[in-house]
């Protein structure tokens, strides 16, 4: 018989070989868009990053009204009065972009490239340092050994790598402040014609929250899920459900019944 927590193992297993292969992929791509941004240097590097960020906000807007979410976003962000923090993320998302072009253009290819290598170092201590997180001993390996890498190059670059460092400070100080803002996710549950009653509500968003669907939106896979059960099915109660996440951080969830078969989770964010 598969106990709950061989279940809880498997999923998490598989969320980090799944990790794995999304974290190579992407630093794959991130390292062949070098030859693309080299190919627009007749562009100056703000109209490169402006364009860039105007066909951002184009784009994720789109898919945000297709899904229904932009004005639960807009409303989060009032509510909660998350503006400060998201446009200083911003601020520092643009520079390290910025950054990132004008490195490129100069030609400074692997000071770009030690910069995106020494970033994850700038995370992981931050994590350790800011946010309290272990270090398991393989991890702590790993990072001895990048850190005796990024030693040698700078050492081989023959000057004080400033872009780099200019790069890596900014992307570990957005990821941060990022993960410290509770916009994880805006999910949407659908309840059976059959499920009407509070306990319903609450066994849903349990089944939700542990569910497949969610792992692959939110980039997390949550186990162990709880929820209160709603004080009522009136449209607009809301309930608080808890998770545990890939990593073992535990997470708290607004889950809000948006409609007679619909619940809509508000906000997700670490508990504190």
């Amino acid at each position: 018989m598969t106990t709950r927590t061989d279940a809880e193992r498997g999923m998490r297993s598989a969320a980090d070989a799944s990790g794995v292969t999304t974290g190579i992929s992407a630093y794959l791509l991130w390292g062949m868009i070098t030859i693309y941004w080299k190919a627009l240097k007749s562009f100056a590097p703000l109209e490169l990053i402006g364009f860039r960020i105007l066909l951002s906000v184009v784009l994720l807007a789109a898919l945000l009204a297709m899904r229904g979410r932009l004005s639960q976003l807009f409303a989060r962000l009032r509510q909660d009065h998350l503006w400060p923090r998201v446009f200083l993320a911003s601020i520092l998302l643009a520079v390290n972009w910025t950054t990132y072009v004008v490195v490129v253009h100069e030609g400074k290819v692997i000071e770009a490239a030690l910069g995106y290598f020494i970033a994850p170092l700038g995370t992981m201590l931050l994590g350790v340092k800011v946010l309290h997180e272990r270090l398991r001993p393989i991890q702590m390996a790993s990072a001895a050994l990048a850190t005796t890498a990024v030693i040698v190059l700078t050492v081989s670059y023959g000057r004080l790598p400033v872009y780099a460092l200019a790069m890596a400070a900014t992307w570990s100080t957005y990821g941060l402040l990022k993960r410290q803002v509770p916009l994880a996710f805006v999910g949407m549950i659908f309840l059976s014609a059959c499920s009407t009653t509070t306990k319903d509500f609450r066994d849903e968003a349990e089944k939700f929250l542990e569910s497949k669907d969610l792992a692959k939106e939110a980039g997390y896979t949550y186990t162990d899920a709880r929820c209160e059960v709603p004080t009522s099915t009136t449209i607009g109660s809301q309930f608080a459900c808890r998770a545990v996440d890939n990593d073992g951080d535990e997470w708290t969830f607004i889950a809000e019944i948006t409609g007679e078969r619909e619940i809509v989770f508000v906000s997700g964010e670490v508990a504190g």
